[in-house]
C-alpha cells in the first residue's frame, strides 16, 4: 500500500522504525513488504490420479486471511501471520499448491466472499451445521478452548454462561461463539465489536462486563496489547452444548478435490514441525527476552509509551525521549485522522 511504501521509503534512519497504529495499539502499517505468491513443490504421496490431474493445472488457490486474529490467524502490512497460517504453509510444500492471500478487508467481508466462491478456503474456522452447509472442514489443525474474560475489578467469577444475565456482554460480530450466545441467550444485554481485540479493550476499560473468547486468543492479546485489568474463568459450564472450539481448514464445497488433497497433507505433516510451529505462536510467544519483538510480529507496537502518547494529545508532534527494553529512543507521534504515525 501507498503507506506501507513510505514507512519503507528514505524517511528513516538506519535503526529506527515508523508505524501505523489504531487508538488499541494494533500496527495496521510498519516497515515491511508484502507478501508475495507462495508455491511448494508436490511431495505428497497417495494421491488419486483424479486429484493428480487436479494438481497438474496448477490452479491458483485463494485463501481468506484475518486481520486481527492473533496469534491463530492475521496480518501486519499485509503479511499474513499466526498458527494456521504457518500450518497451512506446510501444506503448500507437500502438494506444490500456489496461493495467494486475501486480506485488508473484515471477517464479514471475507465470509460474503466465501459464500460467493470467490474465495476457495478459509483458515481457522470452526465446525457447525449451518458453515457445513456451505464448504467441508479438514480435520482439525488446533484444539482450543473456551473461557469468560472479565474485568479484575469486577467480584464475580464467572464460571457459567447463567451469570451473565444482566450484564453486557462484548462480542465479536459474526464469531461462531456470538452466534451461540445470541441463540441461546437472546435477552442479554450485548456490545457488538469487530473482533476479540476490541472485545477485550471493551471489559478492560469498562465498557463491557464480560467476554466469551478462546483462551489462547485472548490471554495472546491481553499480553501484547497491554490489557492490565483482566482476569480468566478456568473452565465454562454451560446447560446448552458449548460449540465445537477446534480450529479447522473452511474448503469451499465448490472444490471437492481440494478438500480431499489437504486432508491427505494433513497426515504426513511431521510431527516435530507441528511441535515448532505451537512453540513458536502459542508457547514461545510468551519469552520475556523477546517480547517487544514478538509484540510487533503479532501486530502490537513494541512498547506502550508509544500508545501513551498517542493518547495524549498535549504530546502529539514532538520529540520525546524514551526507553524500549531498556533501550534509548526518541519517539514522535503524529495523529492520522483515527490512526497515529
Amino acid at each position: 500500500s501507498y503507506l506501507a511504501a513510505l514507512l519503507e521509503g528514505n524517511y528513516l534512519t538506519d535503526g529506527s522504525q515508523a508505524f501505523l497504529f489504531d487508538y488499541q495499539g494494533t500496527v495496521t502499517e510498519f516497515g515491511q513488504k508484502k507478501i508475495k505468491q507462495t508455491q511448494g513443490k508436490l511431495t505428497l504421496t497417495n494421491l488419486t490420479e483424479e486429484e493428480l490431474a487436479y494438481l497438474a493445472t496448477k490452479p491458483t488457490i485463494l485463501a481468506g486471511n484475518l486481520n486481527d486474529y492473533p496469534p491463530i490467524d492475521f496480518a501486519v502490512s499485509g503479511k499474513p501471520k499466526g498458527y494456521s497460517i504457518d500450518y497451512f504453509a506446510e501444506l503448500i510444500k507437500l502438494t506444490g499448491l500456489q496461493v495467494k492471500f486475501v486480506n485488508g478487508v473484515s471477517f464479514s467481508t471475507l465470509q460474503e466472499m466465501f459464500r460467493q466462491q470467490n474465495i476457495d478456503l478459509m483458515l481457522s474456522y470452526f465446525a457447525s451445521e449451518e458453515r457445513a452447509e456451505e464448504g467441508a472442514f479438514s480435520k482439525p489443525i488446533l484444539d482450543t478452548k473456551l473461557v469468560i474474560v472479565s474485568n479484575k475489578n469486577d467480584l464475580n467469577n464467572y464460571a457459567n454462561l447463567g451469570q451473565l444475565q444482566n450484564k453486557k456482554v462484548a462480542i465479536p460480530r459474526n464469531y461462531t461463539t456470538s452466534e451461540f450466545l445470541l441463540e441461546y441467550y437472546p435477552t442479554y444485554n450485548y456490545l457488538v465489536v469487530e473482533n476479540p481485540i476490541e472485545a477485550l479493550n471493551a471489559v478492560e476499560n469498562g465498557q463491557a462486563d464480560a467476554a466469551m473468547l478462546v483462551d489462547v486468543v485472548a490471554r495472546h492479546i491481553e499480553k501484547y496489547y497491554y490489557l492490565e485489568n483482566l482476569k480468566f474463568s478456568e473452565q465454562i459450564q454451560d446447560r446448552h452444548r458449548l460449540p465445537d472450539t477446534a480450529y479447522h481448514l473452511y474448503v469451499n464445497k465448490s472444490n471437492p478435490l481440494l478438500t480431499s488433497i489437504l486432508t491427505k497433507a494433513q497426515q504426513q505433516i511431521p510431527p516435530a514441525r507441528l511441535a515448532q510451529i505451537k512453540h513458536k505462536w502459542l508457547v514461545g510467544s510468551d519469552n520475556e527476552a523477546n517480547l517487544s519483538a514478538n509484540r510487533v510480529g503479532s501486530g502490537s507496537l513494541p512498547s506502550d509509551v508509544l500508545l501513551a502518547i498517542a493518547k495524549d494529545p498535549s504530546k502529539h508532534k514532538q520529540i520525546i525521549r524514551t526507553k524500549v527494553d531498556g533501550e534509548s529512543y526518541f519517539a514522535r507521534v503524529d495523529p492520522l485522522g483515527e490512526l497515529h504515525i
